[in-house]
């Protein structure tokens, strides 16, 4: 029997068009910070939240929380599609706490893995 992950705080997003120093930063796999947009009490969000934990476990990846209502009112658009995992600004997934969906939006695209494999002299 799994155990549960410990929950994580959720964080205040600053959702800023202009680059701020508090972008987030690429993580050690050579990804970004992932955000996933919750709401108290959802449980897609919940699950969503343990998927990311055994992902990060797996994969060293990196993401926080937001909780939808006590951030900024541009993450509103997602109100009806929680829970959301985003890559800087653009939605990845939603509606889904699915592991193997989320592991799968948060690997590299196909060319960030060919240029990684790529060695030049």
């Amino acid at each position: 029997m799994s155990r549960k992950p410990e929950a994580r705080p959720v964080q205040k997003l600053n959702v800023d068009p202009e680059p701020t120093d508090s972008m987030p930063e690429p993580d050690s796999t050579g990804g970004n910070m992932y955000t996933l947009v919750v709401r108290p009490g959802c449980h897609l969000c919940e699950q969503a939240e343990e998927s990311l934990a055994q992902i990060e476990s797996e994969r060293g990846i990196e993401w926080r929380a937001v909780n939808i209502d006590d951030d900024d009112p541009a993450l509103a658009q997602y109100s009806d599609d929680l829970p959301v995992l985003l890559d800087g600004p653009r939605a990845v997934t939603k509606l889904t706490s699915s592991k193997v969906a989320l592991d799968k939006a948060t690997k590299p695209g196909m060319w960030s893995r060919i240029k990684s494999s790529l060695h030049f002299n």
